[in-house]
């Protein structure tokens, strides 16, 4: 009799579990696809010595499909075609036209790809941001704003998009033309500052550290601000007015989060979920390292808020840090010196 009720009771715990695990299943309705690796960039690619990465910084497509690598130990940035082929590089150390002052542990470079066929380089060494040609061509540069903060995003017109970090402006991001003349502020202060699991404390988190809001451009010439505060995503049209905004908070993510957050705030931190970027056809790609299986993760929404697809990325150490050009080639940073190029089957 106590075996029976023993099999009773396995049964229906089991019946249980699948009856959540059909239940989770319809919940999370989108679509699950992998990545696939294709390839790798570095750590040689030139017997030349100053053609060794170093440390790279940051990464960004152009609208023809190639790849940019911004070196911060070597100074210089990096292009490659569509398939990861070295075409030329650019920069050296120093502070006059052209050059660059990063350092592989400060002073990081950052760079951004505008709508106007043109790289934008941010040097904080030299406290400016320069301009060139696909070619690599130094154009101009320009000194950089007071209290802003992670990379600008630049519109067809040569328009910039800045974070900034001062809360009293009442507004956070700051828009400027393409003479570096202020236009106008927009995304009201106390929206990416939401936080829905936690209650920070004041002092201490109302501010924008590294990747917390993270801006893009579409290919409409639309500005898309994520929040990894908020959870938020903020979608402003042409004439900078408010066209969306949703969360993307789903349950796929959700507990996994939040047990990584619980820990990063006992230790006095912060976890930064996402890194984000736009695909070629203006989805937004938030990239999750997700801690229970050590695997990343990344979720794709378009820009009515609808869960698009989650792709499963191979089982490796990678870094946030990434962008797709128009083939669907996926590059991430891996290390200091590596790349990795993907696909989504």
């Amino acid at each position: 009799m106590a075996f029976l009720t023993c099999v009773k009771k396995s049964l229906v715990l089991i019946f249980g579990v699948i009856v959540f695990l059909i239940a989770f299943d319809l919940a999370f309705s989108a679509e699950v696809k992998n990545l696939d690796k294709i390839g790798e960039i570095g750590p040689v690619i030139s017997k030349e010595k100053d053609l060794y990465f170093w440390h790279i910084t940051d990464i960004a497509c152009d609208d023809e499909g190639n790849l940019y690598v911004a070196d911060s130990g070597w100074n210089k940035i990096f292009k490659f075609n569509a398939r990861g082929e070295f075409l030329f590089s650019f920069g050296q150390e120093g502070q006059g036209p052209g050059e660059f002052l990063g350092q592989p542990h400060a002073y990081h470079l950052k760079l951004s790809v505008g709508k106007n066929k043109l790289i934008y380089i941010l040097d904080r060494g030299n406290r400016r941001i320069s301009l060139f040609d696909y070619k690599g061509q130094w154009i101009k540069s320009f000194p950089l704003p007071k209290n802003i903060t992670g990379n600008p995003a630049i519109n067809s017109r040569g328009y910039f998009y800045f974070i900034n970090s001062d809360r009293k402006a009442g507004k956070v991001i700051t828009c400027l033309d393409h003479n570096f003349h202020h236009v106008h502020n927009l995304l009201e202060a106390e929206w990416p500052f939401h936080f829905p699991f936690y209650k920070p404390d004041k002092e201490f988190y109302e501010v924008f550290f590294p990747d917390s809001l993270i801006i893009m451009i579409t290919q409409a010439d639309e500005l898309v601000a994520f929040s990894n505060y908020s959870l938020e995503v903020y979608l402003f049209d042409r004439n900078q007015r408010l066209k969306n905004r949703f969360s993307v908070i789903n349950d796929h993510f959700k507990e996994d989060f939040k047990s990584h957050l619980k820990k990063a705030i006992a230790h006095g931190g912060i976890a930064i979920p996402f890194w984000a970027f736009l695909d070629p056809e203006d989805n937004l790609c938030l990239i999750y390292p997700k801690k229970s299986n050590k695997r990343h993760e990344i979720y794709r929404y378009d820009l009515k808020g609808k869960l698009v697809d989650l792709i499963l990325c191979p089982e490796e150490k990678t870094r946030k840090v990434s962008c797709m050009n128009r083939e669907g080639t996926l590059f991430i940073i891996l290390e200091a010196d590596r790349i990795g190029l993907y696909k989504i089957l």
